[in-house]
């Protein structure tokens, strides 16, 4: 799997999550901080360390993709970062 800069990755929703929780400090903001860790590192051995498909990756999938909100907005992230 490669890593192309303009999808959507959770590396990206990993760090958004990681400066989210910064900011907000607290318990939430040490859940904030590690839920986006743990997208960072699968992100991570995701696409350097080859661990495909990751654990993340197959939570997703088997979770919310059949979701049809989750579908638009995934959809919809993707067209952000063309």
């Amino acid at each position: 799997m490669t890593f192309r800069a303009g999808e959507a990755h959770h590396l990206y929703w990993g760090l958004g999550l990681l400066v989210f929780g910064a900011l907000l400090g607290g318990i939430w903001g040490w859940v904030c901080g590690g839920v986006g860790a743990i997208l960072v590192v699968d992100d991570l051995a995701q696409h350097f360390l080859g661990v495909d498909p990751s654990p993340v990756h197959r939570l997703y999938v088997r979770w919310l993709w059949p979701l049809p909100w989750v579908q638009k907005l995934n959809r919809w992230v993707d067209r952000l970062f063309e």
